[in-house]
């Protein structure tokens, strides 16, 4: 068992909303964005019990099998935004250099760097880096 908190676990947060939707017996319940990104950026003081009893208050309310904001907490739907990280200029500087190895390959980067191709794609939105650029 992880002593994190949750809000220092954000890389585990999916896995274990699905692991919880699953335990509960919901598990073709889908999120709405906002509601989706209500729940990653609430630092969930109360931990994983707070995860726990939200998700199953929340797939109880949800009509057609969709969790809107009306359906989370009001401590979720109104608390403050978390402060983004900024940007890393090492990471930045590593997917220039990795997409000029190959070629503008996000694949190839992502092979590279041991992570999945989506990941990979969301920090070249979140740089603002064009891979079409590095393309051979």
């Amino acid at each position: 068992m992880c002593a994190a908190p949750l809000r220092e676990r954000r890389e585990d947060f999916s896995l274990l909303v699905a692991s919880i939707l699953s335990g509960i017996g919901a598990i073709n319940v889908t999120f709405s964005a906002n509601a989706g990104r209500a729940l990653l950026q609430y630092s969930w003081p109360l931990n994983v019990r707070e995860l726990e009893k939200c998700l199953s208050s929340a797939s109880v309310l949800a009509r057609g099998g969709q969790i809107d904001m009306e359906d989370l907490p009001l401590a979720v739907r109104t608390a403050p935004k978390r402060p983004q990280a900024a940007p890393d200029p090492k990471r930045r500087a590593e997917l220039v250099a990795l997409l000029r190895d190959h070629g503008g390959n996000v694949t190839g980067v992502a092979r590279a760097l041991g992570k999945a191709r989506a990941q990979v794609q969301r920090w070249l939105r979140r740089y603002r880096i064009d891979p079409v650029v590095y393309r051979r």
